[in-house]
């Protein structure tokens, strides 16, 4: 049996592109309908400031995480007696937390907190015709999404997580003779449902995929945005190991090379056949 061979280690963590750290991400958070939907002469300064704030919000998130999966099962016996077997019944999603500095205009925790007053109004200075009102879903949930970066700058992960909205705001201790650390806003989300985007493009475990069309790559945000292509629907191709593809026209034959994705490592662009959309 042979031994642990530290070249060969290292030569396998090479070939994988290195390994990822956890300090390259940015989240993005987009205000809900309600908020949103708000005609600009109606809104209030405490809205406008919400949706103006927004885009801003990634700056101030120094932490969260990538949403764990999990199956939940159910026991069952094969042969109605015997060992018993784990069957999935249903997909779990882990609820997502995000911190975030406490700034002194407030605007971190003022966007959170007209969120959930939004979502279920909890105000005891409202009306009582006012107090303990539920929205509907579609109005307060929205979308977060979660970009992590290899040490390049590469996007080499999205995540997306749908139908989201704030649960929780956590406790914020204060301590007088903590002179040296700063307030921090714990906010829990739960979302509906999540999916990775860079899922096909990282695992090269693809011999046939899809590619968005050019105008999809600019307005995803994928990192491919200006590149000159022009796939059409029903196109197949291939795309070699320098990151270049070529694809043929079904109408009239033709193979027409489109150069290769700039910028970016081959390490991470699919091999083999392609479809566009």
């Amino acid at each position: 049996m042979p031994g642990f061979n530290i070249d060969e280690f290292n030569a396998r963590v090479s070939d994988a592109g290195g390994l990822t750290r956890n300090n390259k991400f940015r989240l993005v958070v987009y205000p809900p309908q309600i908020i949103t939907g708000i005609a600009p002469s109606n809104r209030s300064a405490a809205v406008q400031q919400m949706i103006s704030h927004s885009k801003y919000l990634e700056f101030f998130c120094y932490s969260t995480s990538i949403p764990g999966l999990a199956l939940q099962t159910h026991q069952y016996q094969r042969y109605t007696y015997g060992p018993a077997e784990k069957r999935p019944v249903n997909v779990m999603f882990r609820d997502i937390t995000l911190s975030l500095y406490f700034d002194n205009q407030r605007r971190n925790y003022d966007f959170f907190k007209l969120w959930m007053e939004t979502i279920f109004t909890h105000d005891a200075r409202n009306t009582i015709d006012d107090l303990f009102i539920v929205d509907y879903k579609e109005n307060y949930a929205s979308t977060i999404e979660l970009y992590v970066y290899n040490d390049g700058g590469v996007l080499i992960g999205k995540y997306v997580m749908t139908e989201a909205y704030p649960i929780a705001i956590g406790d914020m201790p204060v301590n007088w003779g903590d002179t040296n650390n700063l307030l921090k806003i714990p906010v829990t989300f739960t979302f509906y449902t999540m999916y990775d985007e860079f899922q096909w493009l990282a695992s090269g475990l693809y011999d046939t995929l899809t590619l968005p069309t050019q105008e999809q790559y600019i307005n995803r945000e994928t990192g491919f945005d200006g590149l000159d292509y022009g796939i059409r629907g029903n196109s197949t191709g291939t795309i070699g190991n320098d990151g270049s593809f070529k694809y043929q026209d079904p109408g009239d034959g033709s193979s027409n090379l489109y150069g290769k994705l700039p910028g970016k490592d081959p390490r991470f662009i699919p091999r083999g056949k392609f479809t566009g959309t």
